[in-house]
């Protein structure tokens, strides 16, 4: 296991999604260190509070209510420490048409976004997910 802790930061409101992704997170054969905010009006401050610390990736919830998960990429995107911060944003489902999901896809990875995850029905699922999009952003890999 490599020696440097991974900063995570979750911005999710829903607690059952906030303990899944915990657990999945604390399955993965690497350092982390996760904060969780359950408010993405809260996200500008706790970045600017630990601007010394940022996180080395943010996982992003699309629907959260106050402010989308859309209005915090673009926070993040606007300001110039924060902008080459990793975000992935993460959605449950889409209804509408099958058209809808690739537009949206393509729409937030044009406003920065580093990638996109379907929120996944299992727990090794979600940690293959968060495990390979960690390791893309940070270039490390378990010592065996």
């Amino acid at each position: 296991m490599t020696d440097k802790i991974i900063n995570v930061l979750l911005v999710e409101d829903d607690i059952d999604d906030c303990n899944f992704f915990k657990t999945a997170l604390a399955g993965i054969p690497l350092l982390t260190s996760l904060s969780i905010l359950r408010d993405g009006d809260l996200m500008i401050d706790f970045l600017k509070k630990n601007e010394y610390m940022l996180p080395d990736i943010i996982f992003l919830d699309l629907s959260m209510p106050r402010k989308t998960g859309i209005e915090c990429l673009s926070d993040i995107k606007e300001i110039e420490q924060f902008k080459n911060i990793p975000v992935v944003m993460l959605s449950t489902s889409y209804t509408g048409s099958s058209n809808f999901e690739p537009i949206l896809i393509k729409s937030i990875m044009g406003l920065g976004a580093f990638d996109f995850i379907r929120k996944p029905d299992t727990i090794k699922s979600l940690q293959h997910s968060i495990y390979k999009l960690i390791q893309q952003v940070t270039n490390l890999h378990p010592k065996d």
